[in-house]
């Protein structure tokens, strides 16, 4: 029998973004900025219509949880030859 797993880790890492812009940003747009530097580069900075984002960086959590669930079981079965005589 073959069993599989999903597991996910959740944590409480916090990343942190600077953002400049010359009109006052709805919620979504904050959002949408938060998309643009590349999260693996400390410092990248990218801009788009007006709007300049830094990644500033990401502080790591050390309560990581981890959960997961059993998908789906596998049987492997043979079917062998004979059986029952009638």
């Amino acid at each position: 029998m073959i069993y599989k797993y999903i597991a996910t880790e959740y944590s409480q890492d916090s990343r942190k973004f600077e953002i400049v812009s010359d009109v006052l940003l709805t919620e979504s747009e904050i959002h949408d900025a938060m998309a643009l530097p590349d999260i693996t580069k400390d410092g990248d900075v990218e801009t788009e219509k007006g709007v300049q984002v830094t990644f500033i960086g990401t502080e790591y959590g050390d309560d990581s949880q981890i959960t997961h669930y059993l998908e789906k079981p596998e049987h492997n079965m043979k079917v062998i030859e004979g059986g029952k005589d009638e």
